[in-house]
């Protein structure tokens, strides 16, 4: 909550919000999201942001056409933090900008500034999460063959059972569907 109590130069409260603590999202999808939005500092877009500011962070970054606007919406365990760029009149700041390489470091350097000298956190594990080597092609449980491993969080008993066979891979069991433009064909 951002605003708890507004009071006037003499004390009076004007305003007071009340904190009503709700949850919208079970801690195990929560942290399957949280798991995701990790890869894109890890291995996406957003990978220097993480390598800038040496602590867990998941993130969001996005251009629009004509790259016009470029954001890098980023958080820690402990702040979540939004970095916006563009030009008033909607001009293109060129073919090149992007959000994680325009508003990546911008929010790099806020979040270092806030940081500075604090202890570092992890995100919390909740106990019915698994990780497992997955083939990033298939989506099925990793073997020595497989040529791109990569690691995965799942709820227990929603990890993939099967494992990769090389020759029929199984496009609709990855855990999210990343078409190439000659599967869109």
């Amino acid at each position: 909550m951002a605003i708890k109590i507004i009071k006037d130069v003499n004390g009076n409260i004007l305003k007071k919000y009340n904190h009503i603590e709700k949850i919208c999202l079970e801690e195990d999808v929560n942290y399957i999201m949280v798991d995701l939005l990790q890869a894109v500092t890890k291995e996406g877009t957003g990978r220097s942001a993480r390598k800038r500011i040496g602590r867990p962070v998941g993130a969001k970054t996005g251009t629009t056409d004509n790259a016009m606007d470029a954001w890098f919406i980023g958080f820690t365990p402990d702040l979540a933090l939004g970095t916006h760029i563009s030009y008033d009149d909607r001009t293109s700041m060129g073919q090149h900008a992007s959000g994680g390489d325009i508003a990546s470091p911008i929010w790099s350097q806020i979040m270092n500034d806030i940081f500075y000298k604090s202890e570092i956190h992890d995100f919390p594990i909740p106990s019915n999460i698994i990780f497992k080597e997955i083939d990033n092609l298939s989506g099925l449980l990793a073997t020595p063959e497989c040529k791109e491993i990569v690691i995965q969080a799942f709820i227990k008993g929603t990890e993939p059972v099967k494992k990769c066979d090389e020759t029929q891979p199984a496009m609709d069991n990855r855990p999210f569907k990343l078409l190439q433009e000659n599967e869109l064909q």
